[in-house]
């Protein structure tokens, strides 16, 4: 391995990525010597961070079609501000995913929507 050869190439890598960079001389089956440059960065610091967004970003895609019942009534929610019950009982939309397009409706406020939405359910009479 020609470490200081890499040397130069590791000063100009960008900063703040960790890294191990090794250039490599393998022998090929017909007899022929290549340079392999071989590159591996570690993302530990960013993984549980990458990990959340993708399991959110999964949970918005779950929920997106998930209904709101036709009788909602947003003024009688808990925990929404006045601004979000005035759009989404203006607007009135018909899924998750629509009401987190409605301007000013924020993440909290789908949370709020799925935590009434997942009540509702559980309150709701099971029929046989």
């Amino acid at each position: 391995m020609l470490d200081k050869e890499l040397q130069p190439i590791v000063r100009r890598s960008r900063h703040g990525r960790r890294h191990v960079e090794k250039l490599v001389k393998v022998h090929l089956k017909d007899g022929q010597e290549q340079w392999i440059l071989l590159h591996i960065e570690v993302q530990a610091r960013y993984a549980g961070y990458i990990e959340r967004a993708h399991q959110e970003i999964e949970r918005a895609r779950r929920n997106e079609e998930t209904a709101l019942p036709a009788d909602l009534d947003y003024g009688r929610l808990a925990g929404l501000s006045h601004e979000v019950r005035q759009r989404l009982s203006e607007v009135r939309p018909a899924t998750l995913g629509q009401a987190a397009r409605v301007p000013g409706v924020t993440a909290a406020a789908i949370s709020i929507l799925l935590v009434h939405l997942k009540k509702r359910s559980h309150a709701a009479p099971k029929v046989a």
